[in-house]
């Protein structure tokens, strides 16, 4: 599932006629640049949030989960999107984690249930 967070900026009356002022290319420079700060202040309560390496669901010879967490900046004519969040492949298993998981003993589903840990969830929350 893809879950999309919409921002609404309202700014004073008198910064509005500021902001239509300047040219298209520099007010899409600037949002480009405040995109890409939030992207990492949500990345670095993320990785506070995460399990601490060397938990269970660490995959052997990866990155701990924690460490793949990243910010991604795409821009388009007419938008622009940051993804923050565990980068493939060491991070793939990242939403096993967030939301938790039936458990897998040697390649065998079991009864039981791994707990989700969620941390892009709250980061995106608090932050």
């Amino acid at each position: 599932l893809a879950n999309k967070i919409e921002v609404q900026i309202e700014f004073p009356d008198e910064a509005l006629p500021l902001l239509q002022g300047l040219p298209a290319q520099d007010r899409y420079l600037g949002l480009a640049d405040a995109l890409l700060a939030a992207g990492q202040i949500v990345q670095k309560r993320a990785k506070e949030l995460c399990p601490a390496p060397g938990y269970p669901g660490d995959k052997p010879g990866l990155k701990p989960l924690r460490n793949t967490i990243g910010v991604v900046q795409r821009k388009y004519d007419s938008a622009i999107v940051i993804v923050v969040g565990p980068q493939y492949p060491a991070g793939a298993h990242g939403h096993l984690v967030e939301f938790g998981h039936k458990q897998v003993l040697w390649g065998v589903r079991t009864t039981g249930f791994v707990a989700a840990k969620p941390f892009m969830r709250p980061a995106a929350d608090e932050t």
